[in-house]
């Protein structure tokens, strides 16, 4: 990680893959009392359930660990068009997206002090993003060269800064849109 960064900016680091920033990301979600995740199919939210649950089973009593996560439709265009776009049959590439709900949805009935939202949004993204108690790792969704890993900026919210500010507004705006999903078992507002 590029830890060059000045006191007062807002890029606190520069990652150059989702490896390299994993042990912190998960350092940090393990401590957590809210984290928000903007993904596409969710593969990645698989590898933050031990931490979310150290960081439920830490909460202090009658606080709950908040967990907002976004996820591409699985019956939306744009998930066919991202399946056709990596070569994948959209049929698998739905039920992956269907599997990580109900993977989290699991989760949340097993922790009564994490509270779960799970949403759907119908766009493809350009980012992808989790934020851990106002830290935000950001990537780009789709890097222009699919060989290459993508790099993961590192971002904290600082007077006048307008990259996170921006990056919590796409969060927002994308689930303020998309539909609320709540699996078969999960009680409402789990």
């Amino acid at each position: 990680m590029d830890t060059g960064a000045a006191a007062g900016h807002e890029i606190a680091g520069i990652f150059p893959s989702q490896l390299a920033a994993a042990a912190e990301i998960l350092d940090r979600a393990a401590s957590a009392a809210a984290v928000d995740i903007l993904a596409l199919r969710g593969s990645e939210l698989i590898g933050l359930a031990d931490p979310l649950r150290r960081a439920a089973g830490t909460a202090p009593p009658g606080q709950q660990v908040a967990v907002r996560v976004l996820l591409l439709d699985p019956g939306s265009a744009a998930a066919r068009r991202r399946a056709g776009e990596l070569g994948e049959p959209p049929g698998s590439f739905a039920a992956e997206i269907t599997d990580t709900v109900a993977q989290m949805a699991d989760l949340a009935s097993e922790l009564p002090r994490l509270r779960l939202e799970l949403r759907c949004y119908r766009e493809l993204p350009v980012w992808r993003m989790i934020v851990i108690d106002g830290i935000q790792y950001v990537s780009v969704l789709c890097p222009a060269d699919p060989d290459s890993p993508a790099v993961i900026y590192k971002l904290r919210q600082i007077p006048g800064g307008a990259l996170y500010q921006g990056f919590q507004q796409v969060f927002d705006t994308l689930a303020a849109a998309a539909r609320p999903v709540r699996p078969a078992g999960m009680r409402a507002g789990r």
